[in-house]
């Protein structure tokens, strides 16, 4: 007595034998095998800076190490002459400046009051994951600056006339000074001319700081540079790479919090998927109903649609309806020999639509 067969259905690998297990790969998150298309790059000016601190680190670990003798020496020689022509500036006034610069833009109580005010305002808006990377980085520059920090006093024949602790590479409060500007654009400002302009003003500010302590005796040049680096490249690297400005923007628009950008990065990630795994190509995707799509975006995607030659197509007519995935064509122009219409399907939940083409009755 013959067996029926099995029925195959279109798509699927066929039937199994008893006992044969498919394994799936853990690793392989999509059709392609490709990565997330989402961005979390450190961008080209973060794989400067972080390559900018580890240069300067080496070099710092060489030179106050074994080349202390020698390259240490010269680096100290020249950090010293250079010291020494900022403090010998008696201009009226000048010092009693520097002094204030410090005071009100690197000292403890300022740097302090602004780190507990950006904390206040990440809570106040709600953005946990920048405040938990706020603080996160902040803490990683100090253990990097811990780390990073070499045998080195402070600069030789001039009156130290500031505030200072431990050893002079890297400089520790201008590394936290730049570590805290940094956190500030990156979690309060958003993306655009603002940020920009933060980034300028930052340095500034920094560079001012770094300046006036020189001045007062109690940083070198090359012990301020190696702070600022490593505050900037540690903060940096740390933004783009946990809150990436194309997944969690920095936006002050009104309306509902959960509803997101579907442009730019994304939107080129949503296309990218569609390919990959539906094998569709969007032409357009819009975020539609979101006054009453709760904490969801539902979008309207428009695909592009798929054509087929039919096997007999006679003379040439006006198409009727709108053209669907499978509507056939002929080379005289779209056969009419039968109606088709489009039906859209959308989902809130998934955050997609679909599109289904049915023949007219």
């Amino acid at each position: 007595m013959e067996s029926t067969p099995q029925q195959v259905v279109p798509g699927s690998v066929g039937p199994t034998r008893p006992g044969l297990r498919v394994r799936q790969s853990a690793g392989r998150r999509r059709p392609t095998g490709a990565p997330p298309p989402l961005p979390r790059s450190l961008q080209p000016t973060g794989v400067w800076w972080a390559a900018a601190a580890v240069l300067l680190v080496t070099l710092a670990r060489i030179a106050f190490g074994p080349a202390r003798r020698s390259l240490g020496v010269a680096v100290t020689v020249w950090d010293d002459a250079v010291v020494r022509w900022l403090a010998g500036l008696r201009l009226p006034g000048l010092t009693g400046l520097m002094e204030a610069v410090v005071a009100s833009t690197g000292s403890v109580g300022v740097v302090g009051a602004l780190r507990w005010a950006t904390v206040i305002a990440l809570l106040a808006l709600r953005r946990i994951r920048h405040l938990l990377v706020f603080v996160g980085s902040f803490l990683a520059v100090l253990l990097v600056v811990r780390l990073a920090t070499v045998d080195r006093p402070r600069p030789f024949g001039v009156e130290l006339r500031g505030s200072w602790a431990g050893w002079a590479m890297p400089s520790r409060p201008v590394a936290i000074l730049a570590a805290t500007l940094v956190g500030v654009l990156y979690t309060l400002v958003p993306v655009g001319r603002w940020r920009q302009l933060g980034k300028w003003v930052a340095a500034g500010l920094v560079a001012a700081f770094a300046l006036a302590r020189i001045h007062l005796g109690v940083d070198a040049p090359t012990d301020a540079l190696l702070g600022a680096v490593i505050g900037v490249a540690v903060s940096v690297a740390a933004y783009r790479l946990f809150v990436p400005n194309e997944v969690f923007p920095v936006t002050y628009k009104r309306g509902r919090s959960a509803h997101l950008d579907v442009g730019g990065r994304r939107g080129e990630a949503i296309r990218q998927a569609l390919a990959d795994q539906l094998g569709l190509t969007a032409l357009e995707v819009e975020p539609f109903g979101l006054s009453g799509s709760a904490g969801s975006t539902p979008l309207r995607i428009q695909v592009q649609a798929r054509t087929a030659t039919p096997a007999t197509c006679s003379g040439s007519c006006t198409p009727r309806a709108i053209s669907g995935p499978t509507a056939p064509t002929s080379s005289a122009g779209r056969c009419c020999t039968a109606g088709w219409r489009t039906r859209s399907r959308s989902t809130p939940s998934s955050g997609w639509s679909s599109r289904r083409t049915t023949p007219w009755p």
